[in-house]
């Protein structure tokens, strides 16, 4: 009868489940079911103004909750514990307000400054400035926000020019000039800023690059020491002495005597050399497991060498291939060390010690680089053009090329080469030939063709001399470069400085080279790809690889070239 008489006094409110006879009227009567809800999550309600009791839709933490939890982004939408199917809750992230541009522009300055960043800084300080915005994306700040910027920009300028005093290495006085370009008078009209060492740091740079180039060497070699060399290559010759006529050159190729007439009685010989001809000069897997590596440093258009490198792994040597400097000098990451290249020590500026690949083992590595148009992408980096000479005396062999006008620029591709040229001490390259012809076996010193004694020629008669060339000058013919190639035009195209222990003694081959288009391989070019497998497996020897004899029978043959 309660219960009846219960269920018709709240006959309006249909949430109120039947009460159980033992319980007292304040609290309603629950099957099994919910009670077990009725326990876990009490959700029951009394209504103070009618007493009444009711079941609310509120439960702990849920989107329908007066009291929103203390993250306001964060709403739970189920009860569920495995999503909206399951036992575990379900939340959404609510987004909140955006901040206006205003406050954009403000928290980029903050964190651009605390970053210290100089290429980030400048940045926003060029795109604040009033000739430079955008009608349509101003800046929404007060101009004397920008102070910050512009005096975190001189702090980091002195910083990086008081470094770079400190260390006095070329690299990083450089570095120190070439950030400061173009910065230090806006930041004087501007500002007021002086930058008093920055005077020090230029002059630092031309003493540096100065030395790099040997001006000063040339210069002091006194000609009673030039008399004294060439003494002693007659003496050696005379002698028939090898060994004495190794030393002999090697000291006149330090003091920039001419050496023509002892190249001429020089002898290589290599076990890389294959013993069949079908093979042409290098033999199949020749040097495999060698882990020797051949570099390609294109600095001018883009070019295919896909065939160059198919024949270099034959012979069992890797090739990579790059077209920034800054890429080829990166050190690598070590993964396991975490060392290198990593985020943390590039944004502090920090010098890891880890060397590039090209650097690490300079007697595996083998450089060429194929020089690009002006402005020259090598003359405002010398740090890096005295890495690669170091390089070269470390035992590593370096390979220089030029071309003519090519990939429809008005000049000939030489810049870079000559900068190379210069810190090598030799005579630039110059000038633009068309080419196009065939040439032969040279038939005496001087004329066009090739030089057929030596062992890079094997399997030629005749080679195309490509297209859009430049030129050597004769005079690196006479500082310890034997002559390989002579164009149609008269002038040398192709020049090395031996892999022998006379001629680059503990340093590594240098080969110039002023024809860039038989890096193709053109099917239609005449003896191209035997040429081209024969020249860069060649800059991959050293001395150690080869075996020196001197032919001192040769002597008398240099009349009978004159008379061709």
């Amino acid at each position: 009868n309660n219960n009846n008489n219960k269920r018709s006094n709240n006959n309006n409110n249909k949430r109120i489940p039947i009460m159980a006879p033992t319980r007292s009227r304040s609290q309603p009567t629950l099957g099994r079911q919910q009670t077990r809800m009725h326990v876990q999550n009490p959700t029951w309600q009394r209504d103070a103004e009618h007493g009444k009791v009711t079941l609310s839709r509120c439960r702990p933490s849920s989107i329908w909750e007066k009291k929103l939890p203390e993250k306001r982004h964060h709403r739970k939408l189920s009860w569920s514990k495995v999503g909206l199917a399951g036992n575990s809750p379900t939340y959404c992230q609510m987004r909140g307000p955006s901040p206006t541009r205003e406050q954009r522009c403000r928290d980029r300055i903050k964190m651009t400054i605390e970053m210290k960043n100089l290429d980030k800084l400048w940045e926003i300080y060029i795109e604040s400035a009033a000739w430079h915005q955008d009608e349509h994306a101003k800046w929404p700040i007060s101009n004397h926000e920008f102070v910050a910027v512009r005096r975190a920009i001189e702090q980091c300028l002195k910083k990086k020019i008081k470094t770079a005093l400190a260390t006095d290495t070329l690299e990083d006085l450089e570095a120190a000039a070439n950030a400061a370009a173009n910065k230090v008078d806006i930041l004087a009209f501007e500002g007021n800023a002086s930058f008093p060492e920055l005077d020090e740091v230029y002059h630092r740079i031309n003493q540096k690059q100065a030395e790099l180039v040997g001006m000063s060497r040339k210069s002091t070699v006194p000609d009673a020491d030039k008399t004294a060399a060439m003494e002693a290559l007659d003496l050696a010759i005379e002698a028939q002495d090898g060994e004495e006529l190794s030393k002999a050159i090697q000291a006149a190729i330090e003091l920039n005597v001419d050496v023509t007439e002892a190249s001429t009685l020089l002898k290589l010989s290599s076990k890389y050399f294959s013993s069949d001809a079908k093979d042409g000069l290098f033999a199949k897997d020749c040097f495999k497991g060698e882990k020797r590596t051949l570099y390609i440093l294109n600095l001018g258009p883009e070019m295919d060498l896909n065939l160059l490198e198919r024949i270099l792994k034959v012979r069992g040597v890797n090739m990579k291939y790059y077209t920034n400097m800054k890429e080829l000098l990166k050190p690598p990451q070590d993964r396991e060390s975490r060392k290198g290249m990593s985020i943390a020590a590039s944004l502090h500026g920090k010098k890891t010690g880890v060397q590039p690949l090209l650097l690490q083992d300079p007697p595996k590595n083998t450089l060429w680089v194929i020089s690009g148009p002006e402005p020259s992408k090598l003359a405002g980096d010398m740090a890096a053009v005295g890495k690669l000479i170091e390089f070269n005396r470390q035992g590593g062999g370096l390979g220089i090329i030029g071309s003519g006008n090519r990939g429809g620029l008005a000049n000939p591709l030489i810049c870079d080469a000559n900068v190379l040229l210069s810190s090598l001490s030799l005579e630039r390259m110059w000038g633009h030939y068309d080419g196009k012809k065939q040439v032969g076996p040279q038939p005496g010193s001087g004329k066009p063709g090739f030089n057929e004694a030596h062992k890079l020629f094997t399997n030629i008669s005749k080679l195309d001399e490509g297209f859009s060339t430049t030129a050597l000058a004769d005079s690196v013919l006479k500082q310890g470069f034997v002559e390989l190639l002579r164009g149609s035009s008269g002038k040398p195209l192709t020049a090395i400085r031996e892999p022998s222990r006379a001629f680059s003694g503990s340093h590594g081959p240098i080969i110039l080279h002023a024809s860039a288009m038989h890096l193709l391989g053109s099917k239609e070019g005449v003896g191209h790809e035997q040429w081209l497998a024969n020249l860069f497996l060649y800059s991959c020897l050293r001395a150690a690889d080869m075996v020196e004899e001197f032919d001192f029978g040769a002597e008398g043959a240099e009349p009978k070239e004159g008379e061709g």
